[in-house]
């Protein structure tokens, strides 16, 4: 069975993204994973080892009821996990796609570059441009819907090195952008982040260096 990580911080960008993993979900029979991460302050007091506990608590709250809402919005039809814990973003969602080995991670992003929450800053770009499984950002207000139409942005010079398998199987499940980042390139750094920040429809990165499907 497929599996699709959808990170959430809880925010309306960030829900519209786990709204359209959960559609994608029951379209391609495949579990969700809600995941969110508590990121652990630096200890500088007593006090600071208090706010990790009482943020995972009402995170708890707030993902449990966000699975709930889930449950209604795909009536009961995929099975949905969540894990909520403390630690860092970028190392934990590593870890959590070397476990699981998602068909796709599925995160949200705004326009707007003055806004750096969870997912509207660093930490959506860093997860395109490096973990080798498909990671499909969401722009703001996109809802899922059939595929109609594909582009795929690569600068062809070693376009063969990504598998034909590979790019079939993710271009028959989603209405999107394709764009093969490599270390080096395809783009510019700042072309990368143009696709990733500003594409009306849906973006999808793909990595040559693992067969990860």
């Amino acid at each position: 069975m497929k599996t699709i990580i959808a990170p959430t911080d809880f925010s309306a960008v960030s829900t519209n993204a786990v709204d359209y993993a959960a559609d994608m979900a029951v379209d391609l029979c495949a579990e969700l994973i809600l995941f969110h991460v508590s990121e652990q302050p630096v200890a500088v007091s007593e006090v600071s080892f208090t706010v990790p506990v009482y943020d995972k608590i009402v995170s708890e709250e707030k993902i449990t009821n966000l699975k709930n809402s889930l449950n209604i919005r795909t009536k009961n039809k995929i099975n949905i996990r969540i894990k909520n814990i403390a630690g860092a973003i970028h190392n934990e969602l590593e870890d959590l796609c070397k476990q699981k080995k998602p068909f796709a991670v599925v995160m949200g992003t705004h326009g707007n570059r003055t806004i750096q929450r969870f997912f509207i800053g660093s930490t959506t770009f860093y997860a395109a441009r490096h973990l080798p499984y498909p990671v499909l950002v969401v722009p703001a207000g996109v809802r899922y819907k059939p595929v109609k139409k594909i582009a795929l942005a690569s600068d062809f010079k070693t376009i063969n090195t990504i598998g034909l398998y590979e790019i079939r199987t993710i271009l028959t499940a989603f209405d999107l952008i394709l764009i093969l980042p490599k270390k080096h390139g395809p783009f510019h750094k700042s072309q990368s982040k143009e696709f990733v920040f500003h594409s009306p429809v849906p973006v999808i990165t793909i990595h040559e260096e693992k067969n990860f499907l």
